[in-house]
């Protein structure tokens, strides 16, 4: 079991912080009943096989397609979408897509690529908490999500990100 020495700081789309413990399983891997029960508990997702044996919150990977397992997606009351690089972009179609197919739960971006940058774009797709390994970067990212959300539009299903280019949408 892979477990984080240090905690993770969870914030919601309110911008409150809070410190929590994380537990990253490995493929396969259940969790155990000596699992700290208030950690968040990610079981990583990449098949149907894998989200119906998930012991946790499901992770989904960046190459999982949302539509051929769209409703057991859907009756989850959690999700965390795998932000693990910089250059990947599926996450946020996995929210979009999600999101457009009605799913109302609470989807969690985590991973190395959760930065202070990326967190409006993210709500405005609809994800609702963010999980950050470090604490300065979680607070300056709420500060951030405070001051866009007077003028961000709520995040619905129809409303896709579309990027603004100085001369116009893109």
């Amino acid at each position: 079991m892979s477990t984080d020495s240090a905690p993770q700081f969870l914030m919601d789309a309110q911008g409150s912080v809070t410190a929590t413990a994380v537990v990253i399983l490995a493929d396969g891997e259940a969790r155990t009943a000596d699992t700290d029960d208030t950690a968040l508990v990610l079981a990583p997702i990449h098949d149907a096989d894998s989200l119906g044996a998930a012991t946790g919150v499901p992770r989904l990977a960046p190459a999982l397609s949302v539509t051929p397992l769209r409703d057991a997606l859907l009756a989850q009351p959690r999700l965390a979408l795998a932000f693990d690089s910089f250059g990947e972009g599926r996450p946020y179609s996995q929210a979009r897509q999600l999101r457009a197919a009605g799913y109302q739960g609470q989807l969690i971006a985590s991973g190395p690529a959760v930065v202070c940058d990326k967190v409006v774009p993210m709500r405005e797709l609809g994800i609702d908490a963010f999980l950050f390994a470090d604490e300065t970067e979680a607070r300056r990212s709420a500060e951030r999500l405070r001051a866009a959300t007077a003028t961000l539009p709520a995040p619905s299903p129809a409303r896709a990100y579309r990027p603004v280019h100085r001369t116009g949408v893109i």
